[in-house]
């Protein structure tokens, strides 16, 4: 069986025109991602059609650390496992070096974004996710190791996030061609984070892709705060649980459709 998660309208997108084989399987889990199981032996596909938006965000100067005992933030921003973990020693040892005694959100979210950019450098990228300790201890990683070591960071002080895992593309190819049909294989896979804000908001961060901009080795934008219409978000989260048959699935990341 195949396993993917179909991409929803949100922020970066709108998402029309979906077509399900008629024997596909569905879900929501705890992201409230769109998740599907299909039988490979089926000849039909899915299908849908998109549309990418930008975004570019800020954080309201009013915000501090104290509020967010007053917000009530599902548990699975919070996170303690192999790839985010805001209660090792020396991340939290790190962050509070890094940011002091400040409270408010905006100079703690931009210290730590920075301080990743200087701490980080982008390298021998792979097909799943790093972990925050890859990251933590050889300092070259890939855009998820960007992201779960940053991720880790901010809730060490207290700051929910969660990864978005997609694709990026050339904005500009796509629309030479707008009655062509494209799969996965024209994407090129991607990850960053949000954090999330004491109103509930998401507040995007691209660490990797600024780091490689300002390097010279890509021309793509994307950073603090600030995503173009350049992506296609598949999903949410990290270790995703897939409960078929009786039987529990658990993958790292849901990008690109698994096969079990």
């Amino acid at each position: 069986m195949f396993f993917w998660s179909l991409p929803k309208t949100n922020e970066y997108q709108i998402i029309s025109k979906v077509h399900l084989p008629k024997d596909v399987f569905t879900f929501n889990d705890v992201y409230d991602n769109f998740l599907l199981s299909l039988n490979p032996i089926t000849p039909e596909t899915v299908s849908f059609s998109f549309g990418a938006k930008s975004q570019s965000k800020s954080i309201s100067p009013s915000f501090i650390l104290e509020d967010y005992k007053n917000t009530i933030i599902p548990p699975q921003y919070f996170n303690n496992d192999n790839f985010i973990n805001r209660y090792d020693k020396e991340i939290v040892t790190l962050t509070k070096n890094s940011i002091g005694t400040e409270q408010n959100l905006a100079p703690i979210i931009s210290q730590m974004y920075n301080y990743t950019l200087s701490f980080l450098s982008y390298a021998d990228p792979i097909d799943g996710l790093y972990p925050y300790s890859q990251a933590l201890d050889k300092k070259r990683t890939d855009c998820g190791g960007f992201s779960t070591f940053l991720s880790s960071c901010l809730q060490s002080v207290g700051i929910p996030t969660r990864l978005v895992i997609g694709f990026v593309f050339n904005p500009h190819f796509f629309s030479s061609f707008p009655f062509v049909t494209y799969s996965l294989r024209d994407f090129f896979m991607h990850a960053w984070l949000e954090a999330m804000l004491p109103d509930h908001s998401w507040f995007p961060l691209d660490p990797s892709v600024e780091w490689r901009r300002t390097s010279g080795l890509s021309k793509r934008q994307g950073g603090f705060g600030v995503i173009p219409n350049d992506r296609l978000v598949v999903s949410f989260g990290h270790e995703i649980e897939l409960p078929i048959k009786n039987k529990n699935y658990r993958f790292e990341i849901i990008q690109k459709p698994h096969y079990i």
